[in-house]
Order: structure tokens, then sequence, then C-alpha cells
């Protein structure tokens, strides 16, 4: 219902517990390790949906200049249009990475997107999972943080990061309207020009 004004051309869905009944082992240690916080107990869930979502319609996706990643609770600001999308420089992720939410070296994942390329090679990431949280990589995040682990994969596969210019939307965090404009207001819509 949330799409049934836009043009899904594929969708799928898993029950969990499918998901932790099926993933390899060296996976299912990793989600159900305790030494990692609640903050990054969803990580192999999000890249597992967002890997197997796109492998299972990769062939669809070839002719497309753009694809997005985002999650169900985010809520638009601006038009992509708006943003600078306009122009998709080949084999980059672009993300949103200023203000409130910049943090060195990641990938936001709350939305990013790129060209096939791109995405098909991050599409790659699950299959390298034990790989990737185990890499000695330091940036201060978890070890199996989605963001840390997107990036990571990305940077191993030469794939250009770049951050948007416009927080064209955020992930609704917050009860009242009133608190969530308080909150994009304060974390920076558009990142400031170094001229």
């Amino acid at each position: 219902d949330l799409f049934k004004d836009l043009p899904v051309v594929h969708k799928m869905s898993e029950p969990y517990v499918d998901f932790e009944k099926n993933i390899p082992k060296s996976h299912l240690k990793i989600h159900k390790d305790n030494f990692f916080s609640a903050h990054s107990k969803h990580t192999l869930p999000q890249i597992y949906s967002f890997c197997k979502l796109f492998d299972s319609c990769q062939g669809g996706l070839i002719n497309y200049v753009l694809i997005l990643s985002c999650r169900f609770d985010t809520v638009f600001t601006h038009r992509l249009i708006d943003s600078d999308l306009k122009k998709i420089n080949p084999n980059t992720l672009y993300h949103f990475n200023y203000g409130k939410a910049y943090y060195p070296k990641r990938i936001y994942a709350i939305f990013f997107g790129g060209d096939f390329s791109a995405m098909n090679q991050i599409s790659k990431t699950w299959r390298n999972i034990p790989t990737l949280v185990n890499n000695a990589f330091d940036n201060g995040l978890e070890k199996n943080d989605v963001c840390r682990v997107l990036y990571l994969s990305a940077i191993m596969n030469s794939i250009k990061i770049k951050s948007l210019h416009l927080r064209s939307c955020d992930v609704h965090r917050f009860d009242t309207k009133k608190s969530y404009v308080i909150w994009l207001a304060n974390s920076g819509i558009a990142k400031p020009s170094i001229n």
C-alpha cells in the first residue's frame, strides 16, 4: 500500500525466523554475538535483505541510471530531482554524511545508491560478511555496524563514495512532527558550501 502510486516492479519478503534459520553458521555467529550492542543488531538482516532483493531482480536493474536503497521509515523532505543526483558518476555510491549525521569513513546506510555497477558490487557484501566484520579496519564503529561494513565493502571494491549536498530524506525517529522538524533543522538540511 505504501508504494501503490510508484512503479514497483519487484518485491519480496521473508519471515525473520526463516532468515535466522537459513543463513550460514559463520553469519549466524556474528548475528547472535552478544559482544555487539543492540545498536547494530539489525546489521545482518539489513544487508541480507538488500543483497537478496538486488540479486533476485538483478537482470531487470541493469538499464537503470540510479538504484537507491532506503528504509521503510524514511521521510522525504525534498524531491530527489532537487539534489545533486541529477548527474550520476559511474561506480560511485551516494549517501548523506554531513551535519549532525556526519561520521568519518562510513556509508550512512539509511539512504544510499548509485549506478548499476556500484550497487551490483555492494550487493555482494552479504557473502563477505565474516571477512568484513573481522577486517582490522577501524573507524570507531562496531565491527558489525552496517555503516562500517558497507563502507569497507565499497572501498575494497574500488567504489567511490560521495556525500550528497542536500538531505532529501531521513529516518523518522520522533513521536511528534514538531520534534522531528526541529531535529531536521538542527541536523543540517544542506551541506555547507566550501565557497
